[in-house]
């Protein structure tokens, strides 16, 4: 149940990009299955986090988020293209930028799943795509479609309906206002790995200073030293799952959300990543025992109904 989300969307873009023949009609033109990937090794966040969080803090499960990125990118980029770590100062603004607003969404984000259920925290950061639309058009000229508008206003109506706002449910305001705090600061992300790849950044030379940044904002905040004992207290396989944290919801996904920025508008990315919180939705009623209701059903449809416009709106622009 989990996966079937990614499986229809992976279902819709694969036929809407085959020619006569069944063949892919250009893999370069293929980048939307980047933001699905990378949608679902965001989406679980929700899990990690449920079973880390009795142990560490979110400053410090921020921190190994971004530490873990740092070393795994840092290598990455250092066996591949070493040349390519050599930037502009006007290249490594957006990319500072960047590596501040990446350790504020992800604490944030976590402190909106302590305080409310894994599905609201997730589903919140749908109001994402509405500041990348509106900062891509107006800094970048990017364009602004009827589509694109209808199917922002089907994420934040699915937003509003799995969270409770709408339909008497009950909600969690602390944990809403974090939510809040980190769609805000992921929208920011969004911008600057835009920026970046506008002015010639590569992907594994954007995720790695982007979470070299996280790593030392971070370390300001979540005591490495009470992190390191914590670690050594807790069995082996709680340590394992640290590293796979790190792994499988930071640099992994980033960098496919970052070779997605290369290829489509920032608006578009941003929007398809609404299949991020629809997976840590059903993650959370499926493992978690989160509760669905019928208006959090109808808004877990808006938000894959929003991501299939989407992909519509990209193959036709091509």
């Amino acid at each position: 149940m989990l996966y079937f989300p990614m499986l229809v969307l992976f279902d819709v873009t694969l036929r809407t990009n085959l020619n006569h023949k069944g063949h892919i009609k250009d893999m370069k033109k293929f980048p939307i299955l980047y933001v699905v990937f990378a949608g679902l090794s965001w989406g679980s966040a929700g899990l990690f986090v449920h079973f880390l969080a009795p142990d560490f803090s979110s400053l410090q499960l921020a921190f190994v988020r971004s530490g873990v990125s740092a070393v795994v990118a840092l290598v990455l980029a250092l066996i591949t293209d070493p040349k390519s770590l050599k930037l502009t100062f006007r290249q490594l603004l957006p990319l500072a930028l960047g590596g501040i607003a990446f350790f504020s969404m992800a604490s944030f984000y976590y402190m909106a799943i302590a305080n409310s259920s894994t599905s609201t925290a997730a589903v919140i950061l749908n109001m994402a795509p509405i500041f990348v639309m509106i900062f891509s058009t107006v800094f970048w000229g990017e364009r602004f479609t009827l589509r694109k508008g209808l199917a922002v206003l089907a994420a934040v109506g699915g937003c509003a309906l799995v969270t409770g706002i709408v339909g008497g449910l009950v909600f969690a305001p602390v944990g809403i206002l974090y939510g809040f705090l980190s769609c805000v600061s992921y929208a920011t992300y969004s911008i600057s790995v835009r920026t970046a790849a506008k002015r010639g950044v590569k992907a594994v030379t954007a995720n790695t200073y982007i979470f070299l940044v996280a790593s030392i904002v971070a370390a300001f905040f979540a005591n490495p030293v009470a992190l390191v004992k914590s670690a050594a207290s807790v069995p082996f396989y709680l340590v394992i799952a640290l590293i796979g944290f790190g792994f499988f919801t930071g640099i992994l996904p980033s960098f496919l959300y970052t070779k997605a920025m290369e290829k489509l508008p920032a608006g578009v990315v941003a929007s398809m990543s609404a299949i991020e919180p629809l997976t840590l939705a059903v993650t959370g009623i499926v493992f978690l025992h989160d509760v669905i209701t019928v208006y959090s059903g109808i808004g877990m449809v808006l938000i894959l109904g929003s991501v299939f416009v989407l992909s519509l709106e990209n193959n036709e622009n091509k």
